[in-house]
């Protein structure tokens, strides 16, 4: 099963509207899904109350600075999706390595399966993943000390509502109206 969860309860009827005006294959194979289970109410609540662990978890959430983003991005959300995680599973980080073989991926992204998954949804899998085939990866692993860190976000002090504009010299950038 898939959970999706979503906060504002109208978005799916208006994706269901979107379709049958102008049908886009990755839409219409998501509201035909039987796996999919849809649920309106906030995302981290759900978690909070529901003790299923998952493979993967993907967020749409708001930029980081983005005002009231703080509670998607504070270290009490990135534990309690670690809490959520079966082990080996996925939500922007793991609590295991994450294996990146590029020849595996390759050979999964070309078998037919996913392929024709994929295009279903109208995406060029193969075209869409190229470029991280190709880039240098960044690893940040779990023993990485983090113990100097001090510009954290915590649910208690939130970032985002206090995000100032400061130039390079240490000095607030006045505040410019469009």
């Amino acid at each position: 099963m898939i959970d999706s969860i979503e906060i504002v309860e109208p978005a799916l009827e208006t994706l269901r509207r979107l379709n049958g005006y102008r049908p886009y294959p990755g839409l219409v194979a998501l509201l035909k899904d039987p796996r999919v289970q849809h649920y309106f109410t906030d995302g981290r609540a759900f978690l909070m109350r529901q003790p299923a662990q998952y493979d993967v978890m993907e967020a749409d959430a708001l930029r980081p600075n983005s005002s009231l983003a703080g509670n998607l991005y504070s270290v009490e959300y990135f534990e309690l999706l670690r809490d959520r995680l079966r082990p080996g599973g996925i939500a922007i980080g793991s609590s295991t390595p994450i294996a990146f073989d590029v020849e595996a991926i390759r050979q999964r992204i070309q078998s037919p399966f996913t392929r024709d998954y994929y295009l279903t949804g109208g995406i060029d899998i193969e075209k869409l993943l190229a470029p991280h085939l190709h880039s240098k990866r960044l690893f940040h692993r779990p023993e990485l000390n983090r113990s100097a860190l001090t510009d954290v976000n915590t649910d208690l002090f939130p970032k985002d509502e206090f995000m100032l504009p400061w130039t390079e010299s240490g000095e607030i950038e006045a505040f410019r109206l469009p």
